[in-house]
């Protein structure tokens, strides 16, 4: 079987821009997280637990079309977030079966609020045609 989970590489990905009003009704809709870590924490192992707890979910989750997740590149430490997830579903009614799924919340409550930094998650969702 094809895995539908990708760690996000070191390099920047960018994605087509479209004016809202011209993207047609075959949309889909991305979730973007960053996280910024606690500073007591060491930054490798705490990006290594969190992408096996994620690596997890698309197995679990059907509603996820997409997923991506990884550590940052390290260009920008004091101003950038450590983390960054990238998760892909085909509308809002998906998205919002992801956002309270059991198994989404176990890994939010265990395994990502425990390192955050207070004030340490910004999140975006977007949509995009379904087409890219």
């Amino acid at each position: 079987a094809v895995s539908r989970v990708r760690v996000a590489s070191s390099r920047c990905f960018c994605s087509l821009w479209q004016h809202p009003s011209r993207i047609s009704s075959r949309r889909m809709l991305r979730h973007i997280v960053c996280l910024k870590f606690k500073a007591s924490l060491d930054k490798v192992q705490t990006s290594a637990a969190l992408s096996a707890a994620l690596k997890t979910l698309p197995a679990k989750i059907p509603e996820i079309k997409g997923y991506l997740f990884g550590a940052d590149a390290g260009l920008d430490p004091e101003k950038n977030h450590d983390f960054v997830i990238v998760a892909d579903f085909a509308d809002l009614a998906a998205y919002k079966k992801y956002s309270t799924h059991p198994e989404h919340m176990e890994v939010v409550v265990q395994v990502i609020k425990p390192v955050i930094a207070d004030g340490g998650r910004v999140a975006v969702q977007c949509y995009f045609p379904s087409s890219l």
